[in-house]
């Protein structure tokens, strides 16, 4: 008889509760983000709790980073790259 691992199934993609706990590499899932992103949004404010060798965060933190991070590019506080046309 064949057992199977059941494992509890991820948020949806880009979907992030503010009562969870999510480890970073969780959360570079979510939002397919890659190692370069995750630490773009951590030097902008995404606050970060280290537990041992993991990095996690507090749902509320995610969305009060995105909120701040919205609001700062609608008031074109924030920095862009200028791409070469």
């Amino acid at each position: 008889m064949r057992t199977h691992n059941k494992q509890q199934p991820s948020a949806p993609s880009g979907s992030v509760r503010a009562d969870e706990v999510i480890s970073l590499g969780e959360l570079q899932k979510r939002f397919r983000w890659g190692y370069k992103a995750s630490r773009l949004a951590q030097s902008q404010g995404l606050p970060t709790v280290e537990l041992g060798r993991q990095k996690f965060c507090l749902g509320e933190d995610v969305i009060r980073f995105f909120r701040q991070l919205s609001e700062a590019q609608a008031n074109g506080d924030c920095e862009r790259k200028k791409q070469d046309d």
